[in-house]
């Protein structure tokens, strides 16, 4: 779930396989919508979260795949009764993302607020700065704890470690340099993504998209 502002997109082995379904939505189009009796405010979800990744269980993920099959069987339509059931279907997309985040919101009651508040400004520091030379002494002088305390925190709320999920935000960047502009060398893309040397850049862009950034660069073009 995202605000539809950040930068985002998959970061993923080259050999697994998968299709990609956006759904793009405008809340205040959606709003008239949505006052019928006993409807439950669905966009809550999105209000509560922010950014999130979903985990499903497999009957979710059945659930959420069939719901996107009907929604791209009345995308796009002429008639009015299309239109209607693809909104329908949506709003039936919004029950389950609704329905998911009520568990998953009882589960983080779990979790200390101020650790989670913590983690929050963590994240958000590296996406400001993500670019610049970070290191474990900077990040912890920012949020006032001791390095080991602020490693071991980040890694229990976040399942990663601080600078894996640093990789992954820079490399998720310079994908998008790419799309942009497939003409940018890699060497600069490694420059301004926050990486100090082109192999080390070139190893973790490999590990993490499954193929060298020159072979990226290569699909963009031939992409355009």
């Amino acid at each position: 779930m995202l605000n539809g502002i950040s930068s985002h997109g998959p970061l993923m082995e080259r050999q697994i396989k998968c299709t990609r379904t956006m759904v793009r939505f405008d809340e205040t189009v959606l709003k008239p919508h949505l006052n019928q009796p006993g409807l439950v405010d669905v966009l809550k979800p999105f209000r509560d979260l922010l950014h999130y990744r979903c985990r499903l269980s497999e009957r979710t993920q059945k659930e959420v795949e069939m719901v996107f099959s009907q929604m791209h069987r009345y995308y796009n339509q002429p008639s009015s009764i299309e239109f209607n059931r693809l909104r329908a279907s949506f709003i039936d997309l919004l029950l389950i993302i609704y329905e998911h985040s009520e568990q998953l919101l009882r589960e983080r009651v779990a979790i200390p607020v101020e650790k989670e508040q913590i983690v929050r400004k963590l994240l958000n520091y590296i996406e400001l700065h993500y670019a610049n030379d970070l290191t474990l002494d900077e990040l912890s002088d920012y949020v006032h704890l001791s390095k080991y305390y602020m490693v071991k925190l980040f890694k229990e709320l976040t399942g990663t470690t601080v600078f894996e999920h640093l990789n992954k935000r820079r490399i998720h960047q310079a994908k998008l340099l790419f799309l942009v502009d497939y003409k940018m060398s890699v060497t600069d893309a490694c420059y301004e993504v926050g990486f100090k040397q082109p192999t080390h850049f070139s190893r973790n862009f490999k590990k993490m998209v499954g193929m060298t950034p020159e072979h990226f660069k290569k699909l963009c073009r031939e992409r355009n």
